[in-house]
C-alpha cells in the first residue's frame, strides 16, 4: 500500500504522548474537536474521488529505484495528513484503554451491545448515500450536495470503526480460549510483523518491477489470494507463538522504545 502505515501511527503517538495522562474530560474534548479537520481532510479526498477514478497509476513505476523517489515528494503532506486522520480514533482508543472495555469484554457487555448496534447503524445510514454514488445509481452535479456526502461518509467512517471494534469485543466474550482464537490472538500481537509481510506479498506480485500481475488478476482472483494471503498470515503467526518467538518487528520496536533496560525475549 502506497500509505506509510507505520510513520503515520510512529508519529500520532509521538504527537499524543502528552496526552496519555490527561483527564477523561480533556481526552474526550480534544478527540471531538480533531474530528473537525480529520473529517475535513478525509471529505476532501472522498470530494476528489467522486470527481474522477482513483487509480493506483501513479504508484506503477518501472524500477523499484523510481518508486521509492516517486514517493519522496509526496510523503511528507500525505504522512501529515494521515496523522491528522487518525488522531480522533486513538484518543478514544486511549479513553476506552484506561477502562480495559475491550481487555474485559465481557464486565463491559451491555455497553458493546448498545455500541455495536446504535453505531454500526449510524455508520450505514450515513454512508449509504456515497455508496448510491459509487454504484452509479445515483448521480449528482451539485458541489454542496457532494461535500455533505462526503461528510457523512467519513464522519459516520469513525462511528463505523468504534462499531466493529465493539462488536469484536463481543465475539471475543463467547469465543475465548479455542484453537482458533488464540490462533487470531497470536496474529494481533505480531500484527507490524504481518502487515510488513503482505506488504512484502503485494509489492512482489502486484509491482511492474517484480512479477506485475496487477492487470492480469480479476477481482474474484484478486479476494481469494487476500483471504489465502490472511490464512497463511495466521498460520504463521501461530507457529511463531508455538515456537515462542515474538514477531522480529515487534522486538525491534521493543528494543528502540526500552534502550535503557534490557529487552526480555523469550527468543
Amino acid at each position: 500500500m502506497p500509505l506509510d502505515i507505520i510513520a503515520v501511527y510512529g508519529m500520532t503517538l509521538l504527537v499524543l504522548v502528552p496526552l496519555v495522562r490527561a483527564r477523561d474530560s480533556v481526552l474526550l474534548w480534544t478527540g471531538v474537536l480533531s474530528l473537525i479537520p480529520a473529517t475535513l481532510l478525509l471529505a476532501w479526498q472522498s470530494v476528489q474521488a467522486q470527481a474522477g477514478p482513483v487509480t493506483m497509476a501513479r504508484f506503477m513505476e518501472p524500477t523499484f529505484g523510481a518508486h521509492v523517489v516517486a514517493s519522496i515528494p509526496t510523503w511528507p503532506v500525505e504522512t501529515a495528513m494521515s496523522t491528522i486522520m487518525v488522531v480522533p480514533g486513538m484518543l478514544l482508543g486511549i479513553w476506552a484503554a484506561r477502562r480495559r472495555i475491550l481487555d474485559e469484554p465481557e464486565r463491559h457487555a451491555p455497553l458493546l451491545a448498545r455500541v455495536t448496534v446504535i453505531f454500526l447503524l449510524v455508520s450505514v445510514l450515513g454512508r449509504l448515500p456515497a455508496a448510491l454514488l459509487a454504484a452509479g445509481a445515483w448521480t449528482n452535479t451539485s458541489v454542496g450536495v457532494g461535500w455533505t456526502v462526503a461528510i457523512a461518509h467519513d464522519l459516520t467512517g469513525y462511528a463505523g470503526g468504534i462499531g466493529l471494534a465493539a462488536a469484536v469485543g463481543l465475539v471475543a466474550i463467547r469465543a475465548r480460549g479455542g484453537r482458533v482464537t488464540t490462533a487470531l490472538a497470536a496474529l494481533g500481537q505480531r500484527s507490524m510483523t504481518f502487515y510488513l509481510f503482505q506488504s512484502v506479498v503485494w509489492v512482489t506480485l502486484f509491482y511492474p518491477f517484480t512479477l506485475g500481475l496487477s492487470d492480469d488478476m480479476s477481482f474474484t482472483a484478486t479476494f481469494g489470494l487476500a483471504i489465502g494471503v490472511w490464512l497463511l498470515s495466521i498460520l504463521l503467526a501461530e507457529g511463531m507463538r508455538v515456537a515462542g518467538y515474538r514477531g522480529p518487528a515487534e522486538v525491534l520496536l521493543r528494543s528502540l522504545s526500552y534502550r535503557s533496560r534490557p529487552v526480555r525475549e523469550t527468543r
